[in-house]
């Protein structure tokens, strides 16, 4: 939806520190859309997954592809990216 309170406020701390926020979502009037540098935007659709939204399944394979190719850019080794791996929220 792009009005994670928790998501927004961490875009909004992150933006005051000097980073550039990128989102993806469907929401073009929300405040992540607002507080965006860069935004993928995409339509919804109906979905019959099980317990997961097909935005999640997407979201997945997506950002694992993202990973895979910053990893390959940087050089970097699976064990490097593992250790400084955290979860924001």
């Amino acid at each position: 939806s792009g009005e994670t309170p928790s998501i927004v406020l961490l875009a909004e701390i992150a933006k005051k520190h000097g980073a550039k926020i990128l989102c993806l979502t469907a929401g073009v009037d929300s405040s992540l859309f607002k507080l965006s540098n860069i935004c993928i935007t995409y339509d919804t659709f109906p979905s019959s997954q099980l317990m997961k939204t097909a935005y999640e399944q997407f979201s997945y394979i997506f950002f694992d592809e993202c990973a895979l190719k910053l990893a390959e850019f940087g050089q970097l080794e699976i064990n490097e990216i593992e250790t400084n791996h955290s979860i924001l929220e």
